[in-house]
């Protein structure tokens, strides 16, 4: 049976390995660290572990991918990535990869324009999808030219994520002047090229705006979606991970996604995500996600198995799904149930949040990040990991 290889063994990989393996589909998962709780899952078949420094090089990084399936036969088995530096190496690399692998992640010219902002905004604002206002300066002069004329607070954010974030650990920079724009963007400047900064109006309210459409896209269809908002996330302004998120029947989120995905030519799984700006009553494209997201299994609590739904269109299967639960949008819950705690209690010490009002949001139909009575080994790994995780 061909199975399926998973890189990444954080909480969205154990998403996608559990998925895959209640359906019995053979799981192997490969990562830098053997610190990971994927691994742990009765579900994953073989662990395998990478190099520590194997994403330095796409060539290091495609000739692992090509040893490790000659020495385990696994030819035509499906790639799922979990994280954007992964989607670009398969992606650039596709045509070398698909001897070896079953790649789904769209070809670079797809990608590229879900993998740099800037080209996600160029193509939502040509189809009519809104956008928060944003700004494209490639010099200072440029910023001087527009500093006065802007809404402060505005962020300083990258087109590319990956490395403003591995320098700064922070997905945006608030400014509050023009001073410190100015000081700021000659900060980043030194990061990212200046082709790479946005300079963006900040959407007001809290992240109970945040909104995002997980879907199974083909041929210019939504096959399969989930509508969630990202009550949520660490840290609360501009997080790096949602960590408690709700169904929700949005029915204007699920089409501007399908605009988009069918303007970009997409296939396969992603997140586009949204948020609801409360001054003119319209959700603002912020990004997609060419790959799964991290609460990507919430999907269970409507019936539907996006990982299951891609293997079984990769490899010509029929699908069992039944794609009318789909219809069952609202009610479930998602929680990645440590990094939800300690943001919760924070919340709470802020006065932003009360008690009564996180344990009410506890109740329900749920599903968490690592808990399952069914597997249980992930949460345990998870809880010896978790004076350490905070340290780091």
């Amino acid at each position: 049976m061909k199975g399926a290889v998973v890189i990444g063994g954080h909480v969205q990989g154990l998403g996608i390995v559990r998925m895959l393996g209640y359906k019995g589909i053979p799981v192997v998962l490969m990562d830098t660290t053997g610190y990971n709780i994927a691994r742990f899952s009765k579900y994953c078949s073989k662990f395998i572990r990478m190099p520590g420094d194997i994403f330095e090089s796409e060539q290091k990084f495609c000739e692992f991918l090509k040893e490790k399936s000659f020495q385990h036969n696994f030819h035509d088995w499906l790639l799922f990535p979990t994280d954007d530096q992964t989607v670009a190496y398969l992606s650039r690399n596709k045509e070398k990869l698909s001897d070896y692998y079953k790649i789904w992640t769209p070809a670079w010219d797809v990608v590229e324009q879900c993998y740099n902002k800037r080209l996600t905004y160029a193509v939502a604002e040509e189809i009519g999808i809104p956008i928060p206002e944003s700004h494209f300066p490639e010099s200072i002069s440029d910023v001087r030219a527009i500093g006065d004329r802007l809404r402060y607070p505005v962020i300083i954010k990258p087109a590319v994520m990956h490395t403003f974030y591995a320098q700064t650990r922070c997905k945006a920079i608030v400014i509050h002047s023009r001073e410190e724009l100015e000081e700021q963007y000659q900060h980043v400047a030194k990061i990212i090229p200046p082709s790479e900064i946005i300079i963006q109006e900040v959407i007001p309210g809290s992240p109970e705006n945040l909104y995002s459409c997980g879907s199974f896209f083909k041929d210019g269809n939504i096959i399969a979606s989930v509508a969630g908002r990202r009550s949520r996330q660490i840290p609360m302004d501009f997080g790096k991970a949602s960590t408690f998120v709700e169904l929700v029947d949005v029915t204007e989120v699920r089409s501007l996604s399908l605009k988009l995905l069918d303007a970009l030519g997409y296939y396969g799984l992603s997140e586009v995500e949204f948020k609801y700006d409360t001054r003119d009553g319209v959700f603002k494209l912020l990004e997609i996600n060419p790959r799964t997201w991290k609460w990507h299994s919430i999907a269970l609590l409507s019936g539907l198995n996006l990982p299951y739904l891609l293997y079984c269109d990769t490899n010509g299967e029929r699908y069992s799904e039944d794609l009318d639960s789909s219809k069952k949008t609202s009610g479930g819950k998602w929680i990645d149930e440590y990094t939800d705690f300690y943001i919760s209690i924070k919340e709470m010490l802020l006065r932003n949040m009360t008690l009564r009002q996180y344990i009410a949001t506890l109740r329900g139909n749920k599903i968490f990040g690592s808990l399952s009575s069914d597997d249980p080994l992930p949460f345990l790994a998870e809880t010896a990991m978790v004076p350490d995780l905070y340290r780091r």
